[in-house]
Formats: C-alpha cells, sequence, structure tokens
C-alpha cells in the first residue's frame, strides 16, 4: 500500500480523509504534514488548505521475519521462523535441520546474526523494540547454563575466600550472572575489560 497525499481545510480534516481512503486506522498509520495550510487574510483572502502524506505503519517484527527468512535460504537453510511480540523485544525463533550452525561457538554466529537483523530492520522500518533471534531455544539454555555456572563460582569463592574470573561473555549473559548472584549476602560482582573480552569477576563481599 502506498503513501497517500491528501490536502484539507486543516491537518485533521486531511488526514481523516486520507484515512478514510487508505482504509486504515489512525493507529496503523504514519501521518506527515506538508503544509499546515493558512486562514489568509481575514480568514477570507489567500486560503491556503492543509497538504499531509499518510502511509501505514510498516510491521517491524514482519519485516524482521521476512528479511531473515530470505537471509536463510540465501545461505541454504531449510528453516522456520516464529515471531513473537514480548514486553520489551520482538522475538525471532528459528527451527529447523543443520540450523545448529547458526549458533557457532558459544552464540557467537547467533549474535552476529542478531546484530545484522537489527541494524537492516532499523534501516527499512526505523526504531522501535529490539530484536532477539533465537535457534532452538539456544539462548534459554544458554542462560541456564550461565545461571548454574555463576552460583558454583560464588559458592566457590564463598569456601575459599579467592575472587574467580569468568570467561569472556557478551553483555546480556554478563546481566545474567549479575542477577543471578545480587541476593548473595557474601559475594559480589563486577565487569572488569574492552568487548569482546569483557569478563564478570566474583569476588568475596567487603
Amino acid at each position: 500500500m502506498k503513501a497517500l497525499e491528501k490536502s484539507g481545510r486543516t491537518v485533521e480534516e486531511a488526514t481523516a480523509a486520507a484515512l478514510a481512503e487508505l482504509g486504515l486506522a489512525r493507529e496503523h498509520a504514519q501521518v506527515e504534514v506538508l503544509d499546515e495550510g493558512s486562514r489568509g487574510l481575514f480568514g477570507l483572502l489567500g486560503n491556503k488548505e492543509a497538504l499531509v502524506r499518510v502511509s501505514p505503519l510498516v510491521d517491524k517484527l514482519d519485516t524482521a521475519r521476512d528479511f531473515l527468512m530470505r537471509l536463510l535460504t540465501a545461505l541454504g537453510f531449510e528453516a522456520v521462523v516464529d515471531g513473537a511480540e514480548e514486553e520489551e523485544c520482538l522475538r525471532l525463533e528459528v527451527s529447523g535441520e543443520a540450523t545448529v550452525r547458526l549458533i557457532g561457538k558459544q552464540g557467537e554466529v547467533l549474535d552476529a546474526l542478531q546484530f545484522l537483523l537489527n541494524v537492516a530492520t532499523s534501516r527499512a522500518v526505523g526504531g522501535g523494540k529490539r530484536l532477539v533471534v533465537d535457534v532452538d531455544g539456544f539462548r534459554a539454555k544458554r542462560e541456564q547454563a550461565v545461571r548454574h555456572l555463576a552460583l558454583q563460582v560464588a559458592e566457590k569463592v564463598q569456601r575459599t575466600g579467592e575472587r574467580a574470573v569468568l570467561e569472556a561473555m557478551n553483555a546480556h549473559e554478563r546481566k545474567v550472572v549479575h542477577l543471578a548472584l545480587q541476593e548473595l549476602a557474601a559475594v559480589e560482582t563486577h565487569s572488569e575489560g574492552e568487548e569482546p573480552h569483557r569478563r564478570v569477576v566474583i569476588e568475596p563481599r567487603r
């Protein structure tokens, strides 16, 4: 559906006319005011109508899903991509044969794919919620493994009184560690180092 330019005595009148012709509700449309118009001298002479351009909003989730499907097809993957809108993000779940190759070591390939998809869709439809891409539930399994590791290491730190440095993790996984241990009275955490080698340090609470 293409954008439609419409004029009217006011911006509101022009917008309403364009929405009616396009068959769109206001919340599903983007309105650009090209000219606010004017009433002219004493409201009688030189009146100029308002002009607006109305176009349908592009759904970011559908755009991202379509882009990802075309990308996977071009790479030779036979995959299914399901999408869902969550409170904090838009989630795309990929499933199919051989899709494990999209994960990479500790999710490095998956993170790169997610970054690419966020950049591409932002350029196409603008900002909005960030996209999270997962493959066969890898991220949930990885979060569980990271949380389990953090608790194990924290127990050792409590027992020995010596600090421990975890493996390099991305920002999301570091957050999982911090949240998992924030209620423990005996240890504290902080991150050190530069990306992509930034690590979480667990040490006895001072």
